[in-house]
């Protein structure tokens, strides 16, 4: 659809209308409006767009459907969000399991470790256990 509207703003009076329906499906009232009418189809089809974009159904229906759109933009959004903060705090929790790794490495104190990471003793001798074996 892009390269039809590029065709349509090009206001190239020959492209247009060698693509004249194609042209149309991507113009809104005003736009189609301004096609020229050349023949019975493209009247008729400027007539029966035009009629359907002033129904009140249709209106409610395109309504509805941008609500939804909307509605899974912002859930998607929110995954996403969630997603990197979910990595965030990961890859936090992977850098203060290598800082203790490298202060066990350094036969660092155990306690000394616990105070500087935030970790307990429990935690630490886990990771001490991953790191030997």
């Amino acid at each position: 659809m892009e390269y039809y509207k590029k065709i349509w703003y090009s206001k190239d009076e020959k492209k247009i209308k060698e693509n004249e329906l194609l042209v149309m499906l991507d113009l809104n009232e005003g736009e189609l409006k301004k096609m020229p009418k050349s023949d019975k189809i493209s009247e008729k089809y400027v007539e029966s767009v035009t009629k359907v974009n002033n129904d009140p159904f249709f209106q409610e229906y395109m309504s509805q459907e941008e609500d939804q759109r909307k509605m899974q933009n912002s859930l998607i959004r929110e995954a996403e969000d969630t997603g990197y903060e979910k990595g965030i705090k990961l890859g936090k929790e992977k850098g203060k399991i290598k800082m203790v790794e490298n202060m066990l490495n350094e036969k660092i104190d155990i306690n000394t470790i616990s105070k500087i990471a935030n970790l307990s003793i429990e935690k630490i001798n886990k990771i001490k256990k991953n790191l030997v074996s």
